[in-house]
């Protein structure tokens, strides 16, 4: 179990992940049950409390040198951008016939402002380990360049 909840944070990856697809289930089945609604809510704060942790572990992790996996945030945004396109979409061709939840866009916009600040920051500590020339001048880490590149360069 301790190897589960280690230093490298994937747990709250395993976690975020999980909690995304159970809440996309739940917001899907709220569409035809509108009295799910209550629960619709208790997930998507929970999603977005573990994503939270996840993003801020993660980040902490890259500023101290720790973070060396290649987990893209951009994989989640193009889910939930997909699940509301999808939404707004079948809505429009039903002329209505149902509700799209209020808090869905409340979860989007989290997950949306979640990613762009560890985008920020990720293009942040690029910048700072190319000044550091090899020696991290907060902490004394030694950065290798391998390192540095891996950083910069585009995921295909």
């Amino acid at each position: 179990m301790s190897e589960f909840f280690n230093e490298s944070g994937s747990h709250w990856r395993i976690m975020a992940n999980a909690w995304m697809g159970l809440t996309l289930f739940v917001f899907t089945l709220t569409i035809f049950y509108p009295e799910l609604s209550r629960l619709a809510d208790i997930a998507a704060i929970i999603y977005i409390a573990v994503l939270s942790i996840y993003a801020g572990t993660k980040e902490c992790n890259r500023w101290s040198h720790y973070h060396t996996s290649r987990h893209q945030g951009e994989i989640s945004v193009i889910v939930w951008t997909i699940f509301i396109i999808v939404l707004i979409g079948a809505n429009l061709w039903f002329f209505g016939q149902f509700e799209i939840p209020g808090n869905l866009i409340a979860v989007y916009t989290a997950v949306l402002a979640i990613f762009a600040v560890t985008q920020k920051s990720k293009h942040l500590f690029a910048k700072h380990e190319l000044k550091c020339k090899g020696v991290c001048p907060i902490c004394g880490h030694n950065i290798q360049l391998a390192d540095v590149k891996k950083e910069q360069e585009p995921v295909a």
